[in-house]
């Protein structure tokens, strides 16, 4: 940090020295942000766009940096300036949708999505946003809709096919996001962390509708057979069977976590307590 503040002083010189030269505003914008300090990195920018109106480089990193400091309102009109200068893109539009969406301007920020969304249909994280917010409206019919058409049309779509499910679970279709569910435990295009999401979900449904269970052991059978390198797979079927009083293979379980290197205290600690129940 002191080596950063000493380049911020030196910077700070050198644009006394040639007001005119944007690089220098750049490079103390860089700095300020690397230290953190906020408010200059506002600062220097500000001070670019008065020295220098038609710059046009730093109108990003200033937008960037009112987020940042949660002044939403500047950050969005700078946006606006940058989107005359450049025409839209992800980077203008995305932030665009999230700032909108913050400070409650949901129509703005469905409007914007909507339009990403048809004019770039492929591409996936325009269709994402405007799922979320339309989710966010109580809109959950259209968005699991353009979600559905999404991922028929797209194999490669693993992200979407969770949203997909978690939002099948917020609209009560409970059947379909445990079939859903099914599938994508045996989904390549899924990461197994986001499978064992999938997995403790399912649990939490079991918890309350015991019809649940045989699709969940099945579901945590599938996924052993997939990964069964992987120990917080055995440690979420510890948890699982420990949950049933299924005491012996609630056991089984967390021994193969902890050889599987899990440092988990539930895992040691579930153990101990069902070898002193099974001894």
């Amino acid at each position: 940090p002191e080596d950063f503040k000493l380049a911020a002083a030196h910077i700070e010189q050198a644009i006394k020295l040639d007001p005119k030269l944007k690089s220098y505003y750049l490079v103390a914008a860089d700095i300020y942000g690397a230290l953190p300090d906020v408010n200059s990195a506002i600062r220097i920018l500000e001070k670019l766009g008065n020295e220098i109106p038609e710059a046009t480089e730093g109108l990003y990193e200033l937008a960037a940096f009112y987020q940042l400091a949660g002044k939403s309102d500047e950050a969005l009109k700078t946006l606006e300036k940058a989107e005359a200068v450049f025409g839209m893109n992800e980077n203008i539009g995305l932030t665009k949708i999230n700032l909108l969406s913050e400070t409650g301007k949901k129509d703005d920020a469905e409007r914007i999505a909507r339009k990403l969304a048809t004019e770039f249909p492929d591409e996936p994280r325009y269709l994402m946003s405007l799922t979320s917010i339309l989710n966010q409206t109580g809109k959950n019919k259209e968005a699991i809709e353009l979600l559905e058409k999404y991922v028929s049309e797209n194999s490669n779509s693993g992200y979407e096919k969770l949203m997909l499910i978690e939002l099948y679970f917020k609209n009560n279709q409970l059947s379909l996001a445990r079939e859903k569910t099914l599938l994508a435990i045996n989904d390549p295009d899924i990461e197994v962390e986001n499978k064992i999401v999938l997995l403790k979900n399912l649990e939490s449904q079991a918890a309350s509708d015991p019809g649940v269970m045989d699709d969940l052991l099945k579901a945590l059978e599938n996924l052993k057979k997939q990964e069964a390198g992987v120990p917080e797979i055995w440690l979420a079927g510890g948890d699982i069977y420990f949950s049933l009083k299924l005491m012996r293979e609630a056991r089984d379980h967390y021994s193969k976590a902890i050889q599987l290197g899990t440092k988990a205290y539930q895992a040691w600690s579930n153990l101990a307590i069902l070898d002193a129940q099974l001894n």
